[in-house]
């Protein structure tokens, strides 16, 4: 029999603990696991007390008979022909006992003797009475194996922990790791070298001192920067005892709660894990600790998630009570009947399966979901660049380096494992790599703009000359998934990895799963395949170098929704101001929305302007089209506009332009000295911050924060009349994040209703935010937006051409008389809902108040009105000389600051 303890597959099997403490009761120290010497014994006795007491049982009777009861009934020795009556002196009052040994006894049995003519003593037959066997070792006198087996077992080891190692809070295989711990039977190198075994005794962790279990556990210097974050957690001071036995018998003093008593335990076998690493991994511990503390905290708090918890609430519990605010974060979305979460936290199947939510008759409401059309269809697409298939073919490399050096330590510890397997596998992988690379390197490109295009089934065809089939894939995903976890488990610790060492193996797992997804090519239809030429930089475009990148579009964005309906979702529930036109954007998410509705907004028409701008004050026409954009008099026009709203708008001013192109073409331009005005020299740059201090909205998404709070804190500056805020109706993705007004305004009072189901569960979901959408800029912080164009996509950007394609594609393929979206609609539809996220930024509650600008002649037709939101158009005018909205709008803002609560009139206002 292979037990647990005896070494896995080493030669020189070890024996760590005795048998007989193996069979020792759980309380003694042992296993509890039965002596099958005393257990045989036991049930044989059972039948002699069932003889002896059930004196009219058929069984007995017969048993009588055939053996008789004259020499002392069912025995298998001879009878001494001595019965306790012959012991017994019955002459005098009281009577006495008669020693009738059958021979002499020996030396050694002279103290048995003793016992037993104690135990005689005091007793006395009574004659008359019929003879009782009674069972002196149970309290209620009855015979019972456990009874006998107990009192036969007589090992005992002294005090133990045994209700700390094997209590049910605690992991089975964390138990048996303490228990062999308490023993000092754990495979250190001093219990190596006691059995055979040539090894430099040093400690793993510290290595200045012989490595024993009560060094590593409990005296080592790296072992007490662990116990000292334990001990710190819990408020306790301790000095350590010197034995792992003694410190887990010590673990019950009262200073530490009982409830978390097993996170020493956790603490033991972690530091043990560690020598398998090159590197102790603190910071494994840390994660290790905080979790069970953190799931004490739940366990024990079985109300925390009652109420809504917010993130400053979350804080708040991680310094008053020590748990960690993520993992009780992580806990709670369990339990809680509404979850809020990012949408590629649903989207994506992975991190879908990872929240460990039961989607069964739940209610998923996204909010802000005009976006949702392009997360889902981005959510099953991807993109494969050289540069990322160069690093995993390096990483592979490094698996088979690092699995043939690992070869004799491998074999060193584990005879059964053959390393070589291993590296033939990462092998394959780094072959299959390079050859996918040679392919795609190899595809024929005729037209560096028009890339290399083909229908989605022919991704299957390029990786089938590869070998790679769905068969065989799920066998090459697991391949990449090990060899990931090998290079993960080769680094040096999670707290020094930088962005060099993630791996980049894991990139292609998730590519094949796309590709692969439900087992075949059934969604290959809605893709493309893509292949184009990109620099990588400045400097290969000049000396003509250019990567490929290999990408598979989908251009139905229903394929990750639909998956919501098998998983058994209740209901979905979109919320945007901008989903206008419904059917066409029902019919890309491919459910039928049976229940729309589309609200207008909560103010009245004196809270509101909005107004279309077609020429500027010169009567310059307003035309951000690629034919004018790039003119001096247009940007000179606009700028001079801009001045004008500038002085006349209170407070906060936003502008957005249609890409960033424009927007640094422009304010280039305005700050150009040549440009100045040749009345006082002032360039249009200078004029405008003579009104308001301005802000750009940066390139890049990290420096997106900073740029919020430098507008927020110069609207604060009491010397001036506000800020100016320039961005881009399309910009960068930030991380500045406000409760949207649809979420308090429609989605809360909804849950007030879907609430009272006890079996619904609800999702909320909300999409990461750009200054032109999401971002709460209410009251002052914005009182008017200038719209300077519309923000229509690159007509030559291969995934919108390739889109509009599609669509228009489809539409040939539908039936007469079925109305389907095409690609020109679809691609004037995305620019106008990006102008109307943009102009929602304004008006943020019923009593607040702004105006509407559109600087561009095109917005005057009938046609691009009508895609603007619906709230919008009963108030918008078109103005055909720019004096006249210089007055309206001057007008507007006198008198709209005397409308509404005092408190939230604007600034300007107040100082008037």
């Amino acid at each position: 029999m292979d037990f647990p303890w005896g070494g896995g597959a080493l030669e020189k099997r070890p024996n760590l603990v005795k048998w007989v403490v193996v069979c020792s009761h759980k309380k003694k120290g042992g296993l509890g696991i039965r002596n099958l010497s005393i257990l045989n014994r036991a049930p044989l006795c059972k039948w002699s007390w069932c003889f002896a007491v059930e004196r009219e049982s058929l069984w007995k009777l017969i048993i009588s008979r055939k053996f008789g009861e004259k020499d002392g009934g069912w025995s298998s020795y001879g009878s001494k022909n001595v019965w306790v009556a012959d012991c017994w002196d019955s002459l005098g009052e009281v009577g006495g006992w008669i020693s009738r040994f059958s021979r002499s006894f020996n030396d050694w049995e002279v103290e048995a003797v003793e016992r037993l003519l104690s135990t005689l003593q005091g007793k006395r037959l009574i004659a008359g009475v019929e003879d009782r066997v009674v069972w002196k070792v149970s309290k209620n006198e009855i015979f019972s194996v456990k009874s006998l087996y107990n009192s036969l077992d007589h090992s005992y080891a002294g005090p133990f922990p045994w209700n700390i190692i094997w209590s049910p809070c605690v992991p089975t295989k964390v138990g048996f790791f303490a228990w062999e711990a308490s023993w000092g039977k754990v495979l250190t190198q001093d219990q190596l070298k006691r059995r055979g075994w040539n090894l430099a005794n040093r400690c793993f962790l510290c290595c200045a001192e012989e490595e024993t279990i009560n060094h590593i556990l409990v005296h080592c210097s790296k072992a007490r920067v662990l116990w000292d974050l334990l001990f710190s957690l819990f408020g306790v001071n301790w000095v350590l005892p010197l034995v792992v036995r003694d410190t887990l018998l010590g673990w019950f003093a009262s200073f530490v709660d009982k409830k978390r008593r097993k996170n020493g335990l956790m603490g033991f076998e972690e530091l043990v894990k560690s020598s398998n690493s090159s590197d102790f991994p603190l910071c494994l511990s840390f994660f290790f600790l905080v979790l069970f503390f953190c799931l004490d905290f739940m366990k024990y708090n079985p109300g925390l998630g009652d109420d809504p918890i917010d993130i400053e609430d979350l804080v708040n519990i991680g310094r008053s009570n020590g748990p960690c605010p993520y993992y009780v974060s992580r806990e709670l979305h369990k339990v809680v009947d509404i979850l809020f979460a990012p949408y590629n936290y649903l989207i994506d199947r992975g991190n879908r399966k990872s929240l460990s939510v039961c989607w069964n008759n739940s209610i998923l409401i996204f909010d802000e979901a005009h976006n949702l059309e392009g997360l889902c269809a981005d959510a099953a697409s991807f993109d494969l660049p050289s540069w990322l298939l160069t690093a995993c073919i390096s990483e592979a490399k490094n698996c088979v380096d690092l699995s043939i050096s690992r070869r004799e330590i491998e074999k060193a510890n584990d005879k059964s494992c053959n390393p070589d397997n291993f590296a033939i596998l990462r092998g394959k992988t780094h072959s299959l790599l390079l050859k996918l690379e040679k392919q795609i390197a190899e595809v024929p490109i005729e037209s560096k703009e028009l890339g290399f295009t083909r229908p989605g089934p022919y991704i299957y065809e390029l990786l089938a000359d590869l070998n790679i089939t769905h068969k065989t894939a799920t066998m090459l995903i697991d391949i990449i998934e090990e060899a990931a976890l090998l290079l993960e488990e080769d680094a040096k610790g999670v707290a020094q990895k930088t962005k060099s060492t993630i791996c980049r193996l894991e990139t292609m797992s998730d590519i094949l799963k796309i590709i692969f997804r439900d087992g075949g090519n059934a969604h290959a239809k809605f893709y493309r395949v893509h292949v184009q030429e990109v620099e990588a930089n400045a400097a290969d475009a000049l000396k003509g170098k250019a990567s490929r990148t290999l990408s598979w579009w989908c251009f139905n964005p229903g394929i990750a929704m639909q998956e919501f309906a098998v998983l058994g979702v209740s209901s979905i529930i979109l919320t945007s101001g901008t989903l206008s036109p419904l059917e066409s954007f029902a019919q890309e998410l491919k459910l039928e929305f049976p229940v729309r509705l589309e609200n207008p907004h909560v103010i009245s028409s004196n809270q509101i302007w909005a107004g279309v701008v077609p020429a500027g004050p010169s009567g310059c026409s307003f035309n951000s089209s690629y034919r004018t954009r790039d003119s001096l008099e247009y940007k000179q026009e606009l700028g001079n506009a801009i001045v004008n709203f500038a002085r006349i708008v209170p407070d906060g001013l936003l502008v957005f332009f249609p890409s960033y192109y424009i927007l640094e073409q422009c304010v280039g331009c305005w700050k150009n000295k040549s440009h100045a005005n040749s009345t006082n020299s002032s360039t249009i740059w200078e004029r405008i911050c003579k009104h308001k201090q301005p802000v750009i909205e940066p390139r890049q998404s990290s420096l997106f924060p900073s740029s919020i709070e430098d507008y927020m804190n110069k609207l604060k500056d009491s010397s001036m009349s506000g800020a100016v805020f320039f961005a881009v109706c399309r910009g960068k993705v930030g991380h500045y994040l406000n409760p949207p007004l649809m979420v308090v305004s429609i989605v809360l009072p909804l849950l007030a209703f879907l609430i009272d189901s006890p079996d619904i569960q609800i999702v909320l979901v909300q999409e990461n935010k750009m200054v032109s959408e999401g971002l709460d800029f209410a009251d002052h912080a914005g009182r008017a937006v200038v719209i300077t164009g519309i923000p229509f996509a690159m007509r030559t950007d291969p995934k919108v051409r390739l889109k509009r394609e599609f669509l228009d594609q489809r539409g040939l393929s539908q039936k007469e008389g079925c109305k389907v979206l095409t690609g020109e609609e679809w691609y004037t539809q995305q620019a106008s809902r990006a102008v109307n996220q943009a102009v929602g930024r304004v008006i943020r509650h019923c009593h607040d108040f702004g105006a509407i600008i559109f600087c561009d002649e095109r917005f005057a037709h009938p046609n691009r009105q009508s895609q603007i939101s619906l709230w919008i158009q009963p108030h918008i005018k078109c103005y055909s000389k720019f004096g006249d909205v210089v007055f309206t709008l001057t007008r507007f803002f006198r008198d709209a600051g005397t409308h509404g609560p005092p408190q939230l009139k604007s600034r300007a206002e107040d100082r008037g």
